[in-house]
């Protein structure tokens, strides 16, 4: 079967755009807003939205971004079973990036309580013959 060659398979991010990915990617600098990003990596604000507009730069960033994500996915379920034996309270971290990762799909139950009106359309008496 012939590959799909997609636009973030053949994007090619300038220097500054991988600097901006990598600075986004880091977790040392999840408290940093945009203005300090932009320092840190020697770009403008302008410059920072100016990549944020390309269409094609986002899908890169993203998929960059999702697939982090999956390449961690066996440290986070060591650290789910981990921390489901030892505090089975704290795991929102953990099962949000799991389902971002598509490795988990929270469970749904669905409940229904009541009756549902139904209405009878051309009710014929029972002792009444059909023709």
């Amino acid at each position: 079967m012939a590959e799909t060659v997609t636009q973030v398979d053949t994007y090619k991010p300038t220097g500054n755009e991988m600097k901006l990915i990598e600075a986004l990617s880091n977790p040392e600098n999840r408290d940093l807003n945009i203005s300090q990003v932009c320092e840190l990596i020697g770009i403008s604000r302008q410059a920072y939205y100016k990549m944020f507009k390309k269409q094609d730069f986002v899908k890169y960033y993203n998929q960059f971004q999702l697939d982090l994500v999956k390449s961690s996915i066996g440290d986070i379920i060591k650290a789910t079973i981990f921390f489901g034996v030892n505090d089975p309270k704290c795991h929102q971290d953990r099962k949000l990036i799991l389902e971002m990762g598509n490795v988990y799909t929270p469970k749904q139950e669905l409940k229904h309580e009541g009756s549902m009106g139904v209405t009878i359309v051309n009710d014929i008496p029972r002792n009444n013959k059909i023709n």
